[in-house]
């Protein structure tokens, strides 16, 4: 059986790099014996890792073969039409062959004519990285490799585990004293249990110091008071604003009676040669 996948990854100018892989459906036509791709699946797929990771794009595929053949050849066509320069990476477990495995994994680019047909493929470098998810991973499964099981004997264990042990235990602390105080609350409702003040007055302020669940009734409800809050503050400025105004105008208006009053001279004219002399 055949196995196909499509890679992902980004690729900024000639540098590629290939983060994640996903199997794709393919068919066997029965005239030609021909491996067929289904283009629906690949843009599915695509579509789905892209919805994870908008960055990642689709940058070959993969199978698993000693060396490019007419197989091979015919399904690099088949994703040309879905990417221009696809990225074909060959690989071989299974080979005892030290030859065989030293060529693999192996990862190949098309070098393509000038009316769009594929002349040859050629092999290019490439080198793989260990991202730090991974090394985690295998600093975990070595020390388990080479534990000898002694409970107290922390040397051999990995970070992993230790850090996880410290959470498990801090959860069934919690998980316990929790229990705990709900089988009071439920005996002191029953009768079982006196009621003591102090105790409950301290679970109240416990229960008070936890966040309050958030619910979509308690998100719309909260949104509507906030709304009204903006609103009422939004309000009092223009209010504020208004009531400025109309006291800006009944001054200017009081400045005006005085003036035709009293003839008082133009505020605007008032300078050194025009300067009232009964002043």
């Amino acid at each position: 059986m055949t196995v196909v996948g499509l890679l992902y990854g980004t690729q900024v100018g000639p540098v590629v790099e290939i983060i994640s892989c996903t199997e794709v459906v393919c068919t066997r036509d029965e005239q030609t014996n021909r491996l067929i791709v289904d283009g629906e699946n690949v843009a599915e797929r695509l579509n789905l890792v892209q919805q994870v990771s908008s960055d990642y794009e689709l940058v070959g595929w993969y199978t698993v073969a000693q060396t490019p053949t007419d197989d091979e050849m015919s399904l690099h066509k088949q994703m040309c039409d879905h990417i221009s320069n696809p990225l074909m990476l060959l690989f071989w477990m299974s080979s005892e062959d030290k030859a065989i495995q030293a060529n693999l994994p192996g990862l190949y680019e098309s070098i393509s004519e000038e009316s769009g047909a594929i002349h040859h493929l050629v092999k290019v470098p490439f080198r793989m990285e260990t991202e730090d998810a991974e090394n985690t991973a295998l600093n975990h499964i070595a020390k388990s490799a080479t534990s000898t099981g002694d409970a107290n004997d922390n040397s051999n264990k990995s970070q992993v585990s230790l850090q996880m042990t410290q959470q498990l235990n801090a959860i069934d602390m919690l998980h316990s004293r929790t229990k705990t105080i709900c089988e009071y609350l439920t005996d002191v409702q029953q009768g079982k249990v006196s009621y003591d003040p102090k105790i409950v007055r301290e679970i109240a302020n416990l229960c008070d110091r936890l966040p309050a669940p958030i619910s979509s009734d308690y998100q719309s409800q909260a949104g509507t008071d906030q709304n009204d809050v903006l609103l009422t503050m939004l309000l009092a400025t223009f209010t504020k604003g208004c009531s400025a105004m109309n006291q800006f105008s009944t001054s200017v208006q009081r400045i005006q009676v005085e003036k035709s009053m009293h003839k008082l001279p133009d505020v605007g004219l008032i300078g050194k040669d025009n300067f009232p002399t009964d002043w």
